[in-house]
């Protein structure tokens, strides 16, 4: 899909129509929230009119959910802190500026998260608790 903004609505769909088609909607809720991120991630390092993928259903391990982009630069997990308004810029210039918790956020909602390098770019990916 083109990495646009309309990307992560487009993603939380096509996840939830797969979750129910495979008789898990107990996971949609959380396969959702990690999909978003992985597909807002994916398109804030891609450059304009370039394409995201997205990926659900059964491998190996189990149900998993992942999105591609073509940037071959690993996300960097944000160490572990208290979020509070001390620890978040809200100044209007930086009020969207604090990010980094997204791999947290997917690993705490997935039984196992990882990333597989790819030619161009990398897979960011995510077991599913079902």
């Amino acid at each position: 899909m083109l990495a646009s903004r309309a990307a992560s609505g487009v993603a939380r769909s096509a996840v939830r129509d797969v979750l129910l088609s495979l008789g898990y909607p107990h996971a949609i809720g959380d396969a959702q929230l990690i999909i978003a991120e992985m597909v807002n991630n994916a398109i804030a390092v891609s450059p304009p009119d370039s394409t995201i993928r997205i990926f659900a259903g059964f491998r190996p391990l189990g149900m998993v959910v992942a999105a591609w982009d073509g940037d071959s630069r690993m996300p960097r997990r944000r160490p572990d802190a208290e979020v509070t308004l001390r620890t978040l810029d809200l100044r209007p210039e930086n009020f969207d500026r604090n990010g980094g918790w997204g791999l947290g956020l997917i690993e705490a909602l997935a039984r196992k998260a990882w990333i597989e390098h790819a030619v161009p770019g990398k897979w960011v990916c995510a077991l599913l608790n079902v």
